[in-house]
């Protein structure tokens, strides 16, 4: 099964229009119209506005068709996956917010990612262990946090309804996300309660 077809399956087991796409994609109505027709392959932003707008309604895109099922869970080996997707999937003014972050760790290219990620617009929130000054953005977006409560840098990130934890065995990486509302609310709740009893950085420089 192809793009075309898997979106038009999609559509249908929803029982959603092409307007209705357009409205929970953000795509224009002819370059769904072109995707549907078979005329030209989407771009990788678009597939992911595509699987996104699908998601959220609980169908996914599989290797041979759709599936619905009430949430997803995919594995990344890179963080730079994460925040690629991230990019791609949300607009400006939405938020992406990380949990026990430490930018001492980013290479240059989740550096140059994150700036790119603000150039767009998106609104970056971090909570960092208390003492840790290293910060690539505004004072303002950052608040600091008990060492005890700090995660030895397993950072926590949450974007609409995705939720991302970071892994470590054996020297090896994994960053598994979830889509699914429910955890992803409730991950945000937390953030926002460290968020409000962290220090702001005027705080930590009375210190």
């Amino acid at each position: 099964m192809d793009i075309a077809q898997k979106t038009r399956a999609s559509r249908a087991w929803l029982n959603w229009t092409q307007e209705d796409l357009v409205k929970q994609s953000g795509l224009s109505l002819a370059g769904i119209q072109t995707i549907e027709r078979g005329e030209s392959s989407p771009t990788v932003r678009t597939l992911k506005k595509l699987e996104s707008a699908f998601a959220d309604a609980h169908v996914f895109f599989t290797q041979d068709g759709i599936e619905c099922r009430p949430y997803q869970t995919r594995t990344y080996n890179s963080f730079m996956d994460i925040l690629e997707d991230a990019y791609a999937s949300l607009e400006p003014d939405q938020e992406i917010i990380m949990h026990c972050a430490d930018e001492s760790r980013s290479s240059d290219a989740v550096n140059e990612m994150l700036q790119k990620i603000r150039r767009k617009g998106l609104i970056l929130r971090m909570t960092l262990k208390d003492g840790d000054t290293n910060i690539s953005g505004e004072a303002e977006f950052y608040r600091w946090i008990d060492p005890d409560l700090f995660m030895n840098s397993q950072v926590e990130v949450i974007y609409g309804d995705k939720f991302v934890f970071h892994l470590q065995e054996d020297e090896r990486n994994f960053f598994v996300m979830t889509h699914n509302k429910a955890k992803s609310r409730n991950a945000r709740k937390q953030f926002e309660y460290h968020w409000k009893n962290g220090k702001t950085w005027d705080e930590i420089q009375m210190t």
